[in-house]
């Protein structure tokens, strides 16, 4: 479960991503779109590092 932890954060990203998409919030879409954009990031390396991680 542990080596899908990084999946599991981006796909939480692309939700924030896809409900700041289809709300019409304009005050705080540039603080949804950088929360989102920094867990994908985040979610994607540490997939990458996690599962280095658990083959060692």
């Amino acid at each position: 479960m542990k080596q899908y932890l990084g999946v599991i954060v981006m796909l939480i990203g692309a939700i924030l991503l896809v409900y700041s998409y289809l709300s019409d919030q304009v005050e705080h879409a540039n603080t949804f779109l950088t929360i989102g954009l920094v867990l994908v990031i985040g979610g994607y390396l540490g997939h990458i590092f996690l599962g280095k991680k658990v083959k060692a």
